[in-house]
């Protein structure tokens, strides 16, 4: 029988039915349980993700807000300044602030005028007073840092730009910097005390904030080294000569070792270079790492300046080599155009048709023969050289739209001004003959480098060794090299007739000539056997041999006659050394016995004479009037002219009745050696200095500068020194080229225009006669705003660097840009930190004077560079210049032009050479010039690279008004303004562009 008990296989199919479902709905339950949670966790990694790209993106507009300001400023194409609408290109940069000119037109001669701070940041985060402009009630609207500490394990802590301590809190410096909040609608809003956080309908929705840095405010550990001679043989204005060991804890050790991961032997071979900012810490042992660490805000791995001028063009490089002069690409290829290689502007006065890159002397500049017509066997093209002086006539020296002179001024007015307006443009050939000897005895490898002596011809700039008709003339113009001087002249004649010999009755005569070497013109000795080399010596002119016998009827009969009896070629005689008798006519005075033959070797500062020995057929007392006129020439057939004194019109000399013996005659002497170019140059004395210093320049060595000569004012003063009295300092030439020797063959900075003289006269017509011991100033101004200072005339040139092929993408970038060089405009703003490591590195070891043997110290640099920093102006400031030997500095750039002046000047430097206004630069007079000559190759006024540092936050606004952060990023971007070739034939065809060198995205 069924047991009741037993379930029906209808009623288990029923059980496991539902078994079945129970589970298929927990399962569903599970599934969809974990979707929502997945979801949930899903929309909140969106969320995040969501609002971490709005803070990427919030950063990034600080990165783009400054590329704009480039952009916009700086980044604009050449212009053409004579060009009434449009404004040259004129703007300098300093960490956090571009000065431009403003972008309404301001008149002619003031388009170039720095006039507006344009930040390359996103505001202060205090107000003029110091006071903060940000709530400091709620944390969230503080201002934000962006010099935060960095989330590494290492003690001290580091931080991300700058380790300084704060000494008012004696903690890491704070680097803050206003936020510049975003509203839903991408309008900008500010926090000014009063920011509206309750606005619904257009909440803020987040916010940036920024600051660029000018990377050339910082040392450049790709370039820079040491100062030690001993240890770098690089000449003084080589980037590499950026002294390492001035950095706070940068031993030479440290200094070698970083150095020594580049290069070991002078960039010929590349060990790398580093590429980021911090690349030079990967490598570096514990030690070193620290004290590059502790340097991180004044150093940097790459930085260039553009090295162009006030009005946007390239400068003129000083030098007369081709292959100076060539633009190269990043890999050191000269880069051609139209089968000729690209150039910076460059006194291009040599010949050579090839366009080889080999070098050519320029020292030799021709001269006129049969065999040779139109000077074809020297160096120097009269064609380029025309060209050349006209260009530095026409863009350099008679620009009247200097931007920092109040109205339309210029050099040429302030050195010309007492020639009448048609003359002044003529006469600034010889400012531009100045420079390029200068620049010739530099490059040139001969011991005398041979001048040029021009005049000009129907308005072409002739030089005598194409037409000899002009040699000696009146109006010439006499070039400046490493030479000899003829300081002093002089005639004696027998009181007694010959009674034996060739020459019977006749009375021998002397004619006396001085030459001069000047201490620190560039040579140890200089053998007067051997002037070049090659073993020539020297021929003597001297016009009173020309001279005709007055007693003859006929007017044919010479005055004077040769040892030998005879008559020809009596103007002229080789200098024999020593002298022999028989056969000599010109000879070395103090080499007359082979006892004495050394005296033909010359030591520095020393005088020797020639000497001219002939035989006068009337005595001195019934013809007593003699002209004194000579000319030294290279010892050949027309060698070229050394020296002329005077030019055109001969001095008038009386032979002395009473000189039994030669040096019983009085004389006719110099003042200033180089400057013995017309007879007004010349003083007659009561006695005479041969072989010892001229009384003429005794007398105006230490007295106080002339204010007038011959009743004209002198409107520029004499060189003088730190009393005020008149110094010979400026009396300097570089040595010959060597190849053995790298400090030599170049001129190493602009600041030696301080050595170009600027009171060489060649016209006897002229308002006054040459003055002595005057040339450029590289000093504080004593004139007013209406007159160019002289150190703004440093700004329109630039030096050739060594530049070592395999490292050309360092030393020069792009086209006309310069690596290395530091920016003076260094100070951080808006922030109240100091940066002056760099500054100190550029000082520390230069000499300070021209008579300085113990470089700058420590302590010293460190004092020039804060007054740099602080821009302390030289002293005295109290009183009126009148009251003092030397002129106070003043205050550049001036104020703006057309409001009314203001005591608060612009707080940049416009021009590198604008430093000489400062206190310890260059306020000890003319010997303290040698500091700009040192470093003015080392500093710029304006960069190329900028490291851009920015911090975004996406937020959210509550109803309450509160802002929540709900995502934070911080960049880095370095950025290059950089020149575009575009294989035109000049370098201002070119277009100027931004590109990214760095990116990173920084991680607290």
């Amino acid at each position: 029988m069924k047991s009741h008990l037993s379930p029906s296989p209808r009623a288990r199919d029923t059980g496991v039915a539902l078994i079945i479902t129970l589970f298929f709905l927990v399962l569903v339950s599970v599934v969809v349980v974990g979707f929502l949670s997945t979801v949930r966790v899903d929309r909140v990694a969106a969320g995040s993700h969501f609002e971490r790209m709005r803070a990427q993106t919030l950063a990034g507009e600080g990165i783009e807000r400054v590329k704009s300001v480039l952009q916009q400023n700086i980044c604009d194409p050449p212009v053409d300044p004579s060009v009434s609408t449009s404004i040259p290109r004129n703007w300098v940069s300093s960490p956090g602030m571009l000065v431009v000119p403003t972008t309404k037109l301001i008149g002619a001669t003031n388009r170039t005028r720095l006039t507006t701070n344009i930040p390359l940041s996103s505001g202060a985060a205090v107000d003029s007073a110091g006071n903060p402009l940000y709530s400091t009630n709620d944390l969230v609207f503080r201002a934000p840092d962006l010099n935060t500490e960095l989330l590494v394990d290492q003690s001290p802590p580091t931080h991300l730009l700058n380790d300084q301590i704060d000494p008012k809190t004696n903690a890491a410096v704070k680097m803050q910097v206003a936020w510049i909040y975003v509203r839903k609608d991408g309008t900008y809003d500010t926090d000014t005390g009063s920011l509206n956080t309750t606005n619904t309908t257009n909440p803020i929705v987040g916010r940036f904030a920024y600051w660029a840095d000018d990377e050339s405010s910082k040392v450049n550990y790709n370039l820079a080294w040491m100062r030690d001679p001993a240890v770098n043989a690089n000449p003084p204005g080589d980037p590499t000569k950026i002294d390492l060991p001035a950095l706070p804890q940068f031993t030479p050790a440290i200094a070698n070792a970083v150095h020594g991961f580049i290069t070991t032997n002078n960039y010929t071979t590349i060990n790398r270079f580093f590429n980021s900012p911090f690349d030079a810490r990967l490598q570096a042992d514990p030690t070193t790492r620290q004290v590059l660490d502790l340097n991180k805000f004044t150093l940097t791995h790459y930085n260039s300046d553009p090295d162009t001028t006030y009005y946007g063009q390239p400068r003129m490089m000083l030098t007369t080599q081709l292959s100076n002069a060539v633009v190269r690409d990043a890999a050191g290829s000269v880069i051609m155009v139209g089968g000729k290689p690209l150039t910076r502007p460059f006194l291009d006065i040599l010949k050579n048709p090839s366009n080889s890159m080999a070098y050519i002397d320029p020292g030799i500049t021709g001269v006129v023969s049969a065999s040779a017509p139109g000077g074809s066997n020297g160096n120097v093209d009269a064609t380029k050289l025309n060209t050349v002086v006209n260009t530095l006539i026409t863009n350099y020296l008679e620009r009247t739209d200097w931007p920092m002179v109040d109205g339309a001024h210029s050099i040429q007015e302030k050195y010309y001004a007492l020639y009448p307006t048609a003359q002044r443009n003529q006469r600034l050939a010889q400012l531009a003959l100045n420079i390029i000897d200068y620049v010739r005895s530099a490059e040139s490898k001969l011991m005398v480098a041979q001048p040029i002596r021009a005049k000009w011809i129907g308005n072409v700039f002739t030089p005598d060794f194409v037409n000899q008709s002009i040699q000696g003339t009146d109006d010439t113009f006499k070039g400046l090299t490493r030479q000899l001087h003829i300081t002093e002249m002089s005639m004696w004649v027998s009181p007694t007739p010959e009674t034996s010999g060739s020459n019977v009755g006749r009375y021998r005569s002397v004619a006396l000539v001085e030459v001069y070497l000047p201490p620190n013109y560039g040579l140890n000795s200089l053998d007067l056997s051997n002037t070049d080399g090659s073993n020539v010596g020297w021929r003597l002119y001297f016009d009173e041999m020309n001279k005709k016998d007055p007693t003859d009827p006929a007017g044919k009969a010479p005055l004077y006659y040769r040892a030998d009896g005879k008559t020809a070629a009596l103007n002229e005689a080789k200098i024999v050394i020593p002298k022999n008798p028989a056969s000599s006519q010109a000879f070395l005075w103090e080499a007359q016995t082979t006892a004495t033959k050394n005296n033909g070797v010359m030591g520095p500062g020393q005088y020797r004479i020639f000497a001219m020995e002939v035989w006068r057929t009337q005595p001195r007392d019934k013809y007593p009037n003699v002209t004194l006129r000579a000319a030294i020439t290279v010892d050949r057939a027309d060698g070229p002219r050394i020296d002329v004194a005077p030019l055109a019109t001969p001095l008038n000399f009386t032979l002395d009745p009473g000189a039994g013996a030669e040096m019983d005659v009085t004389s006719f002497e110099t003042v200033d050696p180089r400057v013995n170019g017309v007879t007004k140059d010349w003083i007659k004395d009561t006695k005479n200095s041969f072989e010892a210093p001229d009384q003429a320049m005794l007398s105006s060595l230490g007295a106080s500068p002339l204010t007038a000569i011959n009743g004209k004012a002198i409107t520029v003063s004499q060189d003088v020194d730190t009393n005020g009295k008149v110094t010979s300092a400026s009396m300097r030439m570089p040595p010959p080229y060597s190849t053995s020797n790298p400090a030599t063959g170049r001129v190493r900075s602009a600041g030696e225009l301080g050595l170009i003289h600027a009171g060489i006269e060649g016209s006897n017509s002229a308002p006054t006669p040459g003055i002595p011991f005057r040339s450029l100033h590289l000093q504080p101004s004593k004139q007013n705003t209406s007159t160019v200072p002289d150190w703004a005339f440093m700004d329109l040139f630039t030096v050739p660097a060594p530049v070592p092929i395999l490292a050309s993408g360092i030393f020069t970038p792009h086209s006309n840009s310069a690596g290395g060089r530091v920016n003076v405009n260094a100070k951080p703003d808006p922030f109240d930190i100091q940066r002056t490591d760099p500054l100190t590195a550029v000082i520390s070891g230069a000499l300070s004077t021209t008579t300085a043997t113990t470089p700058i110290s420590l302590a010293t640099a460190q004092q020039i560079a804060k007054n740099i920093y602080n821009h302390n102006l030289a002293g005295p400031q109290a009183a009126p210049p009148e009251s003092s030997s030397l002129p106070p500095g003043k205050l550049y750039p001036l104020p703006p032009p057309l409001v009314p002046p203001s005591t608060t000047p612009l707080n940049v430097y416009e021009s590198p050479g604008e430093i000489c206004e400062i206190a310890g630069v260059a306020d000890g007079g003319e010997e303290s010039e040698e500091l700009i000559r040192e470093i003015g190759n080392l500093i710029t006024a304006r960069g190329n690279v900028f490291s851009i540092y920015t911090v975004g936050q996406a937020l959210k606004q509550t109803p309450a008004g509160k802002l929540v952060v709900t995502a934070e990023q911080r960049q880095q971007a370095m950025i290059e303004r950089y020149q575009i070739n575009k294989g035109t034939a000049t370098l201002s065809d070119d277009s100027i562009g931004l590109r990214t060198l760095y990116f990173r995205d920084l991680t607290p």
